[in-house]
């Protein structure tokens, strides 16, 4: 129900629960974005909206009898109404998903208000800082502790989260889970290949790297790439091309319009070297996003070297407080490029580089444009993804992890999820 950019990992785990008895209850807006983007799975799922005469809270209050009917209550996403959520300790054992543990869990590593207040531009935003930034008022902060109480499970979306939970938080533990924020899905191969793509050249000579995310000049490692790969390009005869599928203008416009100019300089300055990317505001729909991923053939990630990451000015860290989105690499199939902040998962590691400089990143990419080594390093990606992100493995440990007790029982029980 709150700001929310998380659709594409609810029509994701509408799939993976695709066999059991689901409710979701959201909002318009929230179904709006869902179709916009092209999302399909939650379709085959009972859906019940909030109406516009009400408020989160008297939604949340009118649907809680019918929510404790359920056997289990999933929070997707968690962003509003930490006070309802605190105040209401639910009937049912409830689950939450979280992204960034820091900013949920441990208020340490909220920056001091003196350092966001320089942080911020212009007089009235500072002055109305709590206002912009509502998750940072201590009273949220403190309503986020108690939400946590009152929930039963947490489910992560990278594995590196797991050790960082029990290193930091006071016992009792939560029962905790693993569950990527994308799998491997052969629909969606089938289905790029079946309409085809305006992406898939084909057969070609020119190597396609891709770094998918949305863009963020506080969060990425652009300019370590970005001379990397013009550099390769100058060693190379093998023409690259490099892709954005992130929007340029949606979060921070002024430096994606300076990304742009970058962008535009090294097309026409470099011919073995072309990037693409999406100028607009908007996410691209899932199909097309589908498209520029499954027609590229080496993914490489924005982390920055070292992994850190500011979310509503708390201080999170890659692969440990929050996820590094590892799992595109088992969706489409490909071979990635991390950096040395990368926290290993032993399942991907014969399809993974990772570089500490920006001569072995160099390497890296020189390396990627020999066809033979690329062929055979996608190959052992699709193994590796059949084999170990598929929904049944994903499924059956999730339900080892979180359910065990209740496994055989889960298997004809009502879920509900909740989009908050």
């Amino acid at each position: 129900m709150g700001n929310d950019d998380h659709w594409i990992a609810l029509d994701n785990l509408c799939h993976l629960l695709s066999e059991f008895d689901v409710k979701i209850f959201t909002t318009i807006e929230y179904v709006k974005e869902l179709n916009r983007l092209g999302c399909k799975y939650y379709l085959k799922h009972e859906l019940e909206i909030k109406e516009d005469s009400e408020s989160k809270s008297n939604f949340l209050t009118r649907i809680r009898s019918e929510i404790e009917k359920s056997d289990v209550i999933m929070l997707e996403t968690l962003r509003t109404e930490f006070e309802w959520f605190a105040k209401n300790r639910l009937n049912i054992p409830v689950i939450l998903f979280v992204h960034c543990l820091n900013w949920w869990a441990f208020p340490k590593k909220r920056w001091p208000l003196f350092r966001i207040l320089r942080n911020i531009k212009g007089i009235r935003s500072k002055l109305t800082v709590f206002n912009l930034i509502p998750s940072i008022k201590g009273e949220n902060v403190l309503n986020r502790q108690r939400v946590l109480m009152n929930v039963d499970a947490l489910v992560f979306h990278d594995p590196g989260m797991v050790d960082y939970y029990y290193s930091n938080w006071t016992p009792p533990f939560h029962q905790i889970a693993v569950m990527p924020y994308t799998y491997y899905d052969p629909d969606v191969t089938l289905t790029i290949k079946n309409h085809g793509s305006d992406n898939n050249k084909g057969v070609t000579k020119t190597i396609r790297f891709i770094v998918p995310g949305s863009i963020y000049q506080s969060r990425r490692n652009y300019d370590l790439i970005l001379v990397a790969f013009e550099e390769a390009a100058k060693q190379t005869q093998v023409k690259i091309e490099l892709i954005f599928p992130g929007p340029l203008l949606r979060y921070e416009s002024n430096y994606g319009l300076t990304l742009k100019k970058r962008f535009d300089r090294i097309n026409s300055s470099n011919s073995n070297l072309m990037i693409h990317y999406n100028s607009g505001r908007e996410t691209t729909s899932t199909d097309e996003y589908n498209g520029y991923m499954q027609s590229s053939d080496v993914i490489v990630s924005q982390m920055p070297l070292n992994g850190k990451k500011m979310f509503k000015y708390y201080d999170e860290k890659y692969c440990e407080s929050t996820a590094c989105h590892y799992a595109d690499l088992a969706r489409f199939c490909k071979p990635g490029i991390f950096p040395g902040s990368f926290k290993m998962i032993p399942e991907l590691a014969q399809i993974v580089d990772i570089y500490y400089t920006e001569s072995e990143l160099i390497a890296i990419i020189l390396k990627y444009t020999n066809r033979e080594f690329l062929t055979n390093r996608k190959s052992k990606a699709e193994r590796l993804s059949r084999k170990y992100f598929s929904k049944e493995p994903i499924m059956r440990l999730f339900l080892k992890q979180m359910l065990s007790e209740q496994v055989n029982r889960i298997e004809t029980t009502k879920h509900v999820v909740g989009t908050e």
